[in-house]
């Protein structure tokens, strides 16, 4: 017979805080619209036309802004769990390097001889979730013992 609630304990205190569940959706949402951008991108390299474009860029904007605000809540989780902002942890890492990925999303937008091209951006956002495969699945899998494994 199965019996429901015997193993239930409580979080270890580091997980206690309004971060950790701020920041864990807050990553996998990120990941998620960066997905659909890379996918747009690749619909955009077989039709060539401007809406799919515009929704690269909308989506990979969005995927930075919300990876912006999931790495202000995990440095402040990180100060609560490991008393620092940033470790060189590879998920840490990675992180900051995506971050900077997909802020070229922004400097495209600004930029004129750049945005002239619209191939970069289509580009941009299939990189982009090549190195979100890195930093998710690389860094979990691979790269060895983490401190964001608990």
């Amino acid at each position: 017979m199965l019996r429901f609630g015997l193993d239930l304990h409580y979080p270890v205190p580091p997980l206690r805080t309004i971060w950790y569940p701020t920041h864990v959706p807050l990553s996998f949402l990120a990941y998620a619209v960066w997905a659909a951008a890379a996918a747009a991108a690749l619909v955009w390299t077989q039709r060539r036309e401007a809406a799919w474009l515009r929704r690269v860029e909308r989506l990979g904007l969005a995927g930075f802004g919300l990876w912006s605000l999931s790495m202000i809540c995990g440095g402040i989780w990180g100060v609560v769990a490991w008393g620092a902002y940033f470790l060189w942890d590879p998920k840490v890492v990675w992180s900051v390097i995506l971050w900077f990925h997909y802020a070229s999303f922004v400097h495209v937008r600004f930029t004129p001889s750049l945005r002239a091209r619209p191939w970069v951006t289509a580009a941009l956002a299939v990189v982009g979730f090549a190195w979100v495969l890195v930093a998710y699945v690389g860094t979990s899998f691979f790269f060895g013992k983490s401190s964001h494994a608990f």
